[in-house]
């Protein structure tokens, strides 16, 4: 899946491609401004996150945040992933859908038995009890 082939030869041989960037690892997934629709106190609470501050009020120099120093000003959270593929996070987003959005079918599924005054789908559906 990672390098396709269009041919079909009797004997392997080695397959030279260059790899999709969505299987290469990440250092960093999340964009910064994800942490700005969230108050700070929570965004910190998350694991990962770092709060970079600028210099002096310079924003060219930005640093981790050391707390009581008064040269630091927030500039911004972000979030270090490391060794995490994008893959990954695009799987874990679908899940997290479908975890969520999975129970209304059952849902659905209730309110037209009700509707209908049916125990269970044989009526309507012949063969689902």
């Amino acid at each position: 899946m990672t390098c396709p082939t269009n041919e079909f030869r009797l004997l392997p041989v080695p397959l030279t491609c260059d790899i999709d960037p969505v299987f290469h690892e990440a250092t960093s997934i999340i964009p910064t401004q994800v942490f700005e629709l969230f108050p700070s106190v929570l965004v910190t609470m998350i694991p990962g996150v770092v709060n970079v501050c600028s210099v002096d009020g310079n924003t060219s120099l930005l640093t981790a945040c050391v707390s009581g120093e008064s040269t630091h000003a927030h500039h911004h959270f972000e979030l270090v992933l490391k060794g995490v593929f994008p893959m990954q996070i695009h799987a874990i987003s679908l899940a997290m859908f479908a975890s969520l959005v999975a129970p209304f079918g059952g849902f659905l599924a209730s309110a037209i038995k009700r509707a209908y005054g049916v125990k269970d789908f044989d009526s309507i559906i012949p063969g689902h009890g």
